[in-house]
């Protein structure tokens, strides 16, 4: 089993889930979420205050995508997140995947694949 971590536009979020849907990807976390890659960001860095916190202001607003699926599912997945997050643009985001070495529902106690 893997776990695959993706960040994308936040355009792209909807047609992303769409699609790992099609493939059978089920139980994502998806996580509202700010930085920068290669093209660093807006041009100014500034922290302002945003309900009542302290904001690092200029970073570019993200959503990473967390979830798990069988490793034969891997290259198939990652096709599918390539083809529908990527604009062409920088900022398309990255794709992470790590082993697992075991995942548990914890509603039944049904691990490995029956706790997909």
């Amino acid at each position: 089993m893997k776990r695959i971590e993706a960040i994308v536009r936040p355009s792209r979020l909807g047609a992303v889930l769409q699609a790992l849907a099609k493939w059978g990807v089920s139980g994502i976390t998806v996580t509202e979420t700010v930085g920068f890659g290669q093209q660093q960001g807006h041009s100014e860095v500034y922290t302002e205050i945003y309900k009542g916190t302290e904001q690092v202001a200029g970073l570019v607003p993200k959503r990473q995508l967390t979830f798990y699926v069988l490793a034969e599912q891997v290259d198939e997945v990652i096709q599918c997140l390539c083809e529908t997050a990527r604009t062409g643009k920088p900022g398309d985001g990255k794709i992470a995947v790590s082993d697992l070495e075991t995942v548990v529902r914890i509603r039944t106690g049904e691990k490995g694949r029956k706790s997909l």
